[in-house]
């Protein structure tokens, strides 16, 4: 809308799941229950378009974070630990083997 306006930022509900490269809960499949989550589906409550309530890749999917008359100006994600997470069992540092998530400063 305005000048130097970017939009709006959207995101997909998803939670992880480890059902192997089947991605279905209904068939069994390598790599099921391994301890690796290899497939992310839509959460219960939020409807997706493909099969098993996998994303499907259509912009109806997609919910914006605020409401129209909010224009994000900028946006900048911080991921942490900022680490290759398949070597946090060699840290000796518990800060650097935590749980990842992202930290995000928006300028609306």
């Amino acid at each position: 809308m305005g000048s130097g306006c970017l939009g709006n930022i959207q995101m997909l509900k998803l939670v992880g799941r480890d059902l192997g490269i089947s991605h279905s809960s209904s068939s069994v499949s390598p790599g099921q229950y391994d301890g690796v989550i290899d497939t992310w589906e839509c959460q219960s409550d939020f409807n997706c378009l493909g099969t098993n309530n996998l994303p499907s890749g259509a912009d109806s999917e997609w919910v914006d974070l605020f409401p129209d008359y909010i224009n994000v100006k900028d946006v900048r994600f911080y991921p942490f630990p900022s680490k290759d997470f398949g070597n946090a069992w060699k840290e000796g540092n518990p800060d650097n083997s935590v749980n990842a998530y992202v930290r995000f400063s928006i300028t609306l």
